[in-house]
């Protein structure tokens, strides 16, 4: 059984305010942020794109071994070989594109 909470918030910050809508951190919280995944999920790089966290990693964690969301953001884990996401779906069509289906991998 797996230790790692499905959503993982901080105190200091969070990607979503308490509105609902998604704002860009501090420079200072990014880096500690990434930090904390380099050291907790062995990422080597990440990518935030509003509701988005995407993170880059040699090894993506088993499903149940990984958090769904990290500090309100929908966390998208990436090995090195996975395809990067439509630019749209990383951008945001505000809920105005087609229905797409995400596979249960980067999820």
């Amino acid at each position: 059984m797996s230790t790692i909470p499905i959503n993982v918030e901080f105190e200091s910050f969070s990607f979503c305010n308490d509105d609902g809508m998604f704002e860009q951190p501090s420079i200072e919280h990014i880096k500690t942020l990434q930090i904390y995944l380099q050291e907790t999920f062995a990422i080597y790089d990440m990518m935030v794109s509003g509701a988005w966290l995407v993170l880059f990693c040699d090894k993506v964690p088993d499903i149940d071994s990984r958090p769904f969301t990290i500090a309100g953001s929908i966390a998208i884990w990436l090995s090195y070989d996975d395809p990067i996401p439509d630019a749209e779906i990383l951008l945001g069509s505000l809920g105005l594109g087609e229905e797409i289906e995400m596979g249960e991998k980067i999820i």
